[in-house]
């Protein structure tokens, strides 16, 4: 409907371009009262009025097709997305862990750690303990003593179950 509209619209605003460049049918009649007078052609303005809204209803009818292919041409697409993805369907891949062989390209530099810092929480508490503070492929790392590793990767901060992914993860990033 959208194509119809549009090829429409440009026909009516053509067609009255078309009169209004040529001047075709917008001749007047001659006053009878000055019939003594040669007759000049006048325009009727009227006819005129009628024209210039021939072409307004041409671009109306072409705005309102554009309008209409374009609704159609986006549910279309929406219809098409909703049909590729069943609901229900998305599944995670299982998480396939690396050989622990990996070795940090650089040796681990433990840093002392400060056991005062107000800001750590006791062990009494159930918390992790810090064993080792340091840097790794160029990135600030803690490990404690549960194992598990926070490093501070490109985007952010991240946990990791190992030293050794921690690593592999990096390496990735480069």
């Amino acid at each position: 409907m959208g194509i119809a509209l549009l090829a429409i619209g440009a026909l009516v605003s053509l067609g009255g371009w078309g009169v209004l460049l040529t001047g075709y049918g917008l001749e007047g009649q001659a006053s009878a009262a000055l019939s003594y007078m040669p007759s000049t052609p006048s325009i009727d303005v009227g006819r005129v009025a009628l024209v210039q809204q021939l072409i307004l209803l041409g671009y109306l009818l072409i705005t309102l097709g554009a309008i209409a292919l374009a609704t159609s041409r986006i549910s279309r697409l929406f219809s098409e997305l909703d049909h590729d993805v069943p609901a229900g369907a998305v599944t995670h891949a299982p998480v396939v862990k690396a050989p622990a062989a990996v070795q940090p390209s650089a040796p681990l530099q433990p840093v002392h750690v400060d056991e005062t810092r107000p800001d750590e929480p006791d062990s009494a508490a159930g918390f992790a303990q810090v064993v080792q503070e340091g840097e790794v492929e160029g990135r600030h790392f803690i490990e404690y003593d549960n194992g598990v590793v926070d490093v501070q990767t490109i985007t952010g901060w991240r946990r990791f179950d190992t030293l050794e992914e921690a690593v592999e993860q990096l390496r990735r990033e480069r």
